[in-house]
């Protein structure tokens, strides 16, 4: 009975105990501190309650003292740490020495190896990386609580079978106090931590959903911001959901000569892409695009739309892919580029074309003879060099106009006779080339043939224009197209060469004629001042510059 009496007041003692420290242990904020305040302070309490315990014990008949040290070293070593743990049993150590009763040698030894197994606990589970639970804490009470009785019994001297039964309830009574005043202060401070894990995320969620306000003021402003943009910018938008049109603006309405989007809205843009009425279905091309917009870039290319009128609209579209809301769409902007591609073409031909002949020039011709060249289907290639008979008289006697003349009139005559798929090129003022892949000697020299006999039909200032020409073959892709190019000229100069006098005769002849005729109602001494200026042309067979002058008066009298 008196065993029993003594635990219901240590147990009191120790419910107190573990109300008031886990009450401090909440409204005390040791987080902020640089060091761990709240060792220190829950040590300076268990001290205060050991010293009212102490000084208060409850004593039996056969003068042993029944005191909860031991439940409170051992719950300031599990629950608080070894600095608290070292506070309790230095305090408890120099109380019971000042006590000064029987046994107090003992009893001091006995507090001492308490808190050495106490440290010996608490260094063996943090290297094991482990905290104390039920098991653990019941262990090392039992044994803490063994010592304890241990000292009891030595305590009692001869009277030692009198303090068995002490002894016995400090073991299995005192372990068992421990663990349920463990698991009390744990269910406090877990239901504290709760509480204060509520509240900082009630917080964290208040917070959130301020940002989240803000966001989606944001998120207004700016879809209104975007609507006002998307209605009023200058090139023309549209936003598809899938291949389907939800919107466009007033700028795609005029782009497209649409009076109203209702006439838009929910069609596929199929039904205003030529291109794609022309070459394949709309679910394909639209398809293509959404694959390549999965990778997050915006995806350029020229879109030829269909106007009411049946007229073709050529456009640059840009489509990138935008989310509104939790909808996702593709943002098409297009823009009309006719005038652009016509400035474009216009300059890309400038710079491939002669601009007097119409024919390319010399950059676009060795652009087509290296892609010719490279091409082993086109074998064998045959070029031709033309040259311009009496241009220089031509511009010297009758003009520069009646010059160009004559280069146009023969630039028209080249390419007439050629093929449409053969390259005729003005290289020079009065230098041409042609290019014929899949020709050898047999054919170029039909096509010259046929030059030859066009030009004859040909008149300017009555004159029949005349040109010397050469080719030659280049056979395969090994052979040099210099050196071809180089054999064609090498042919050309041999037959102007060869029929400079004959092409003089036919210009004298020409120009003898044409004076001839011009001088039929002139008076008897010019004409035979004609006359005598055509018998001394034939004679020099050759034009001086006092001669050609002689021959343009005569022009202008007659």
């Amino acid at each position: 009975m008196e065993q029993i009496m003594g635990l219901i007041s240590k147990a009191s003692v120790i419910l107190a105990f573990v109300f008031i420290s886990t009450l401090i242990g909440e409204n005390f904020d040791y987080k902020k501190r640089k060091w761990d305040c709240s060792q220190i302070l829950q040590g300076v309490i268990f001290c205060a309650f050991i010293f009212i315990d102490i000084r208060t014990p409850y004593i039996s008949s056969n003068d042993i003292s029944y005191d909860a040290r031991e439940v409170l070293l051992n719950l300031a070593a599990a629950v608080y740490g070894p600095i608290a743990a070292t506070i309790t049993a230095g305090f408890t150590f120099v109380i019971r020495w000042m006590r000064g009763t029987k046994g107090t040698e003992i009893a001091l030894a006995g507090i001492a190896l308490v808190y050495f197994l106490e440290m010996f606990f608490i260094y063996w589970l943090h290297a094991k990386n482990q905290a104390f639970n039920s098991a653990r804490l019941f262990l090392m009470s039992l044994l803490t609580n063994l010592l304890s009785a241990l000292t009891v019994v030595l305590m009692s001297g001869s009277e030692w079978q009198y303090a068995l039964m002490p002894g016995l309830t400090f073991i299995a009574a005192y372990p068992v106090f421990t663990v349920v005043a463990f698991r009390i202060m744990q269910y406090i401070r877990n239901r504290s931590e709760l509480l204060n894990q509520l509240s900082e995320r009630d917080k964290s969620l208040y917070q959130k959903n301020r940002e989240l306000q803000l966001a989606n003021e944001e998120l207004r402003r700016n879809e209104r911001h975007f609507r006002t943009m998307f209605y009023y910018s200058s090139e023309a938008i549209f936003l598809l959901r899938e291949d389907r049109i939800s919107d466009v603006n007033l700028e795609a309405l005029k782009l497209l000569g649409q009076d109203s989007k209702e006439q838009m809205l929910g069609k596929s843009l199929y039904y205003f892409m030529a291109e794609l009425q022309q070459e394949r279905s709309a679910k394909d091309y639209m398809e293509d695009i959404f694959q390549q917009l999965e990778s997050g870039k915006a995806i350029q290319k020229e879109i030829c739309f269909l106007l009411p009128n049946g007229a073709q609209l050529l456009s640059e579209g840009v489509f990138i892919e935008i989310e509104m809301g939790e909808k996702k769409y593709t943002y098409l902007s297009a823009r009309d580029i006719r005038e652009r591609k016509r400035q474009e073409e216009a300059i890309l031909y400038k710079a491939q074309y002669d601009e007097l002949t119409k024919v390319a020039n010399r950059q676009y011709f060795n652009e087509m003879l290296k892609k010719l060249s490279a091409d082993e289907n086109n074998y064998p290639i045959a070029f031709m060099m033309a040259d311009i008979n009496g241009l220089k008289l031509m511009n010297d006697i009758f003009g520069h106009s009646k010059g160009d003349e004559l280069i146009l009139k023969v630039a028209q005559v080249l390419c007439q006779s050629c093929r449409n798929r053969d390259l005729i090129a003005r290289i020079g003022g009065d230098e041409f080339v042609g290019i014929f892949p899949n020709a050898d000697e047999k054919a170029i020299e039909v096509v010259i043939n046929r030059i030859q006999e066009r030009l004859a039909q040909e008149k300017i200032e009555n004159l029949s224009p005349s040109v010397s020409m050469g080719y030659s073959i280049k056979r395969s892709m090994d052979d040099d197209a210099d050196k071809v190019l180089v054999l064609a000229d090498e042919m050309m100069y041999r037959n102007k060469n060869e029929s400079r006098h004959i092409q003089m005769e036919m210009f004298l002849k020409n120009i003898s004629d044409k004076l001839q005729q011009k001088s039929a109602g002139l008076d008897l001494k010019q004409a035979e001042e004609i006359d005598r200026l055509i018998s001394k042309l034939k004679a020099s067979g050759a034009l001086t510059d006092s001669l050609i002058e002689e021959l343009k008066r005569l022009e202008c009298s007659a």
